[in-house]
Parts: C-alpha cells; sequence; structure tokens
C-alpha cells in the first residue's frame, strides 16, 4: 500500500517529446566585405540555450552546438520553447572589433513526437569601415581620425593603425543615420574638421531606420588641388560618390565640397542613403 501511495498520479505524469536542433551561422556566406574570426562563424563553437517559453526558465544550456550534437536528440518535457544560439553576448556592447551573430527559434514539443528545429545565426550590429586614397595620403598628414557613432553610445575613432579594419556598432534604436566627424591636417599645416550624417532614405524597404547587418565602407580622397577656407575650417569642393551594391554596381555623384568622400552602402537588404555634409543633402 505504502508503495502505491508513492506511485505519482495520471494528472501528475507529464508527457515527453524530442527535437533536433540544425543551427548555421550566416557570417561564412553574407555577402560583405568584413573579415569574419573562424571562430564568429563557425556555428559549432556557439553556446546553445533551450527557455521554456511560459516560465521563462532555461532548461538546457550547452557549451558549445557541438556538445548538443554528441547527445543526438534532446528530450523534454510537452510545450513551448525556444531555442538561442550565439557567437558570445554582443547586447550590451556599443561598438567593437568583433562581430555578434546570433539566432532565435520558437518550437514546440508534442507528445511522443520529435521537433525538427532549425536556427540562423545573424549579423546583430551595423558595421562600419573607414579608408583614405593614396592621393589623400599624400595631400594629409598622418594625424587624421575619424569619429564614427550610432547616435547612442557606440562611438569609434578611426586612425591611421584602424584604417581598412571593420568595427561594429550596436543597431540604435529608432534612429535613421550615422554619424561621421573628420579631422585631419594638410602637408601645409592647414586643420579641417567637417562632419557627415549618412542617412538611411525613408522610403528603403518601408523601414527608414537602421537595422541588424547593414554594413557602411567610407572611403576618403583628397581631390587634384585641396582649398580650406582658414577663417571657418571647413572644407570646400567635396565630391561624394554614394554606391549602392546589391546584384549590381549603382555609383550615384555630386560635387558638394572638399573632400571626395565615397560611401559604399552594402546589406543584406541593400538601399539608397544619402549623406549631409552641414546643411547641403546629397539625394
Amino acid at each position: 500500500r505504502d508503495e502505491l501511495k508513492k506511485l505519482p498520479s495520471k494528472e501528475d505524469q507529464q508527457e515527453e517529446g524530442w527535437f533536433t536542433l540544425d543551427v548555421v551561422s550566416n557570417g561564412q556566406n553574407q555577402t560583405t566585405k568584413a573579415a569574419f574570426d573562424s571562430k564568429d562563424v563557425d556555428a559549432t563553437l556557439y553556446p546553445v540555450e533551450i527557455i521554456n517559453m511560459i516560465s521563462g526558465t532555461t532548461e538546457h544550456h550547452y557549451d558549445s552546438y557541438a556538445d548538443l550534437l554528441t547527445q543526438g536528440q534532446v528530450k523534454l518535457v510537452t510545450g513551448k520553447y525556444k531555442v538561442v544560439a550565439y557567437n558570445y553576448d554582443g547586447s550590451n556592447v556599443n561598438a567593437s572589433e568583433r562581430p555578434w551573430f546570433r539566432g532565435e527559434t520558437e518550437f514546440e514539443i508534442l507528445a511522443g513526437k520529435t521537433t525538427k528545429v532549425n536556427t540562423i545565426c545573424k549579423l546583430q550590429n551595423i558595421a562600419v569601415t573607414v579608408g583614405f586614397t593614396d592621393n589623400f595620403k599624400k595631400q594629409f598628414q598622418d594625424d587624421y581620425a575619424i569619429t564614427v557613432t550610432n547616435g547612442e553610445a557606440g562611438v569609434k575613432v578611426f586612425e591611421k593603425e584602424q584604417l581598412g579594419k571593420t568595427f561594429f556598432f550596436k543597431v540604435p534604436e529608432k534612429k535613421n543615420s550615422v554619424q561621421l566627424t573628420v579631422k585631419a591636417t594638410t602637408t601645409a599645416n592647414t586643420q579641417i574638421a567637417q562632419n557627415y550624417t549618412v542617412t538611411k532614405p525613408a522610403d528603403a524597404e518601408g523601414n527608414s531606420n537602421l537595422v541588424s547587418g547593414d554594413e557602411f565602407t567610407v572611403n576618403i580622397d583628397a581631390g587634384n588641388e585641396p582649398s580650406v577656407d582658414p577663417t571657418t575650417q571647413i572644407e570646400l569642393n567635396i565630391s561624394v560618390d554614394l554606391t549602392m551594391n546589391e546584384t549590381g554596381l549603382t555609383r550615384f555623384q555630386q560635387k558638394i565640397s572638399y573632400l571626395t568622400v565615397m560611401v559604399v552602402l552594402r546589406l543584406i537588404r541593400m538601399y539608397l542613403i544619402r549623406m549631409i555634409p552641414g546643411k547641403t543633402k546629397l539625394q
């Protein structure tokens, strides 16, 4: 009788099912100029969490997707869950040389059934690369600095050592632009300083705000004969090349003032941009 009392009632018995997981990182296939480290795009190295959608508790944590694969099918009590995989937790990182990849998929466990779950980990940042042409380097000293900000706490200063490197910025909330400040000194010891705003147009795929995966490559050229207003220290005769790259190459040019700023906007979803130096707009 005592043994019978210890048996769980039918109502207390929990039904179970299984799931299998396939995790991939699109960093290996993404069209980008950024060079990703293998540890950031190898999905087998990604930590994996299985979270109960009702209670919010983490039912399982695996140090890597490879660890989960060794178990084959994973057993869970019936219910709704989500799987989260990532290369590292970059949720509070405002600007970094390391990209943040993350994927999340909701799924349901049914009694006696095996659920197949597929998760794609995508780039969660805005990527920015800055470079100068050889012509610029001939006409300017190497004390130049380009400050890039996402409009919030994400700030990075590109100096000589950082040129050509890609930095990854946190996606700002409800922002449609990134800001650049160019500071440099000519070989004649004349200083220049200019602010630029690179803005996503309102008609860009129905969403004018910046989104994860957007990539900006900025190249700056000095032009043939630099001229600087010594009073305002604002450069004159800037020409801007905007390049949209999706399946082909489309280039838009307009003379504005002193520097030639070539902005290559390469996105998972490519769109046109406009650059605003001061009050002058390039549509």
